[in-house]
């Protein structure tokens, strides 16, 4: 029993990249905000993310993250929970993470 503990162990070593050598790729700034979920608050995105680049919000609480590919857009309305997520690309392609949607 021990021995094939063992050889599981051993087989799972040589298999991970740690092992070899190399490093697991580190998720971008842009690729971790892309994946934000809704209801997540305005501190909390602060707290990861530093202050936003651009207030676009006029009333509203709209900010966006300006990146050298495309520009990230959150809206929050008037609460401290994220209710939309979109990237704006520099071609003008808008890809939506989180529509927005109006709670009823």
């Amino acid at each position: 029993m021990t021995k094939k503990i063992v050889s599981i162990f051993i087989a799972i070593l040589f298999s991970t990249k740690f092992f070899w050598g190399v490093k697991p790729i580190e998720e971008s700034k842009i690729e971790r905000m892309r994946k934000i979920k809704k209801g997540t608050t305005y501190t909390e995105i602060v707290s990861l993310f530093g202050e936003p680049d651009e207030e676009l919000g006029s009333g509203l609480v709209i900010v966006g993250y300006n990146f050298p590919e495309s520009q990230i857009v959150l809206h929050f309305f008037t609460g401290e929970s994220l209710q939309g997520l979109w990237e704006i690309k520099k071609n003008g392609e808008k890809i939506i993470y989180i529509p927005l949607q109006l709670d009823e």
